[in-house]
């Protein structure tokens, strides 16, 4: 943008052809512009992701909290879950800090195994 300032009309009256152009100068900034665009849609779909995972946690769930832990879901409201850690323990805690939902491993059935 600044190129384009810079441009002054020249003293002698020739013109001379511009390095650029005016739109070859706005390149740099419209890449730019796309990068941060892109970007930000990816954030808007990981966000979404994690508003529904949070929204469909039930009692009964096994859970990965951001911090790491592991447990059952015990009680749930709105906005907090009660999570059983080890059998006794339990705490309170809020729905956006769960990670993922543990999904038990099932292994592959030896049906009609060669």
């Amino acid at each position: 943008m600044l190129t384009l300032l810079a441009q002054t009309a020249d003293p002698t009256g020739t013109a001379t052809p511009s390095a650029g152009g005016g739109i070859a100068a706005f390149l740099p900034f419209l890449l730019i512009i796309l990068l941060f665009v892109f970007m930000m849609r990816k954030q808007g779909r990981q966000r979404r992701h994690h508003v529904d995972l949070v929204s469909s946690v039930e009692i009964g769930d096994e859970i990965e909290t951001i911090a790491g832990m592991f447990g059952t879901v015990r009680r749930a409201t709105d906005e907090m879950l009660w999570v059983e850690l080890s059998p006794g323990a339990e705490v309170k805690m809020a729905r956006a800090a769960v990670r993922r939902k543990v999904v038990p491993f099932e292994p592959p059935s030896e049906a009609g195994g060669a």
